[in-house]
């Protein structure tokens, strides 16, 4: 048994500056989190140009969930949580199908 949960699925915001993922555990237990793109981090001189990268672009994560029993638990609690995953997620918009550009942007781990 390995302790890294299995990424069940994933989706970027429009912006690509937020990423949610479902996981599920080991136990058999569900849960997502979203992270936040922090840009990178620049040496400024004194004359106010870039030099070097100090801290390199990385995501940050900015939400934990909960455990739930289900993946759909889980679903459902993010787009209550998360207002931006609305827009990306076909189930929050009256379970309609995705447009070209949600598919995009929303994807699942075994159907990229």
């Amino acid at each position: 048994m390995h302790d890294h949960p299995d990424l069940i699925a994933t989706a970027i915001s429009p912006d690509g500056s937020k990423q949610w993922r479902l996981l599920r555990r080991a136990d058999g237990l569900h849960t997502y989190d979203e992270e936040t793109l922090e840009e990178a981090v620049y040496m400024v001189e004194e004359d106010g140009s870039e030099r070097d990268i100090v801290a390199p672009a990385r995501w940050t994560r900015t939400v934990i969930s909960g455990l739930f029993e289900t993946s759909e638990a889980a679903r459902t609690d993010a787009l209550g949580a998360l207002p931006w995953l609305c827009g990306v997620i076909a189930e929050c918009e009256d379970r309609r199908q995705l447009t070209r550009d949600s598919a995009a942007s929303c994807r699942t781990a075994n159907h990229p």
